[in-house]
């Protein structure tokens, strides 16, 4: 599961149609955190960008849901086309639909002017470190 790099989060998900529904936001967003943010090969097949090899048992442990939570919130997000499945025998991969339009320029690295921070913000968490005992 990727641990670095970013993602970019919208305002607008709190007019979002299911932001009141905590499964299928806290589904949404465990996918839009995991799926593979490039192209990649996965046992002969191409896992696109904005998609995740997974399982309903295997997502549920990881959001901390039960698997029919699991199945529910699915079922939601591809109702209204966010989220879209495709099953294996042994595996289900499940993509984010537009990714890249609400996603481009997230990824590995902090883009132009991001992640350095401002001057004052350097200074603040320099003196929180000091604070600390963490020079």
């Amino acid at each position: 599961m990727l641990e670095n790099g970013y993602v970019k989060i919208y305002r607008s998900l709190l007019k979002w149609e299911w932001y009141d529904d905590v499964n299928t936001k806290v589904v949404f967003l465990h996918l839009l955190l995991t799926v593979s943010i490039e192209d990649s090969k996965w046992h002969g097949i191409t896992i696109k960008r904005g998609s995740r090899v997974s399982s309903y048992p295997v997502l549920a442990k990881e959001t901390g849901l039960s698997v029919k939570q699991l199945r529910t919130a699915i079922s939601h997000l591809e109702a209204t086309g966010e989220v879209a499945r495709t099953k294996y025998p042994k595996y289900t991969v499940f993509a984010i639909n537009n990714y890249d339009t609400f996603q481009s320029g997230a990824g590995k690295t902090a883009g132009k002017g991001q992640g350095k921070g401002t001057p004052e913000f350097k200074k603040k968490i320099v003196r929180l470190h000091e604070e600390e005992g963490r020079t």
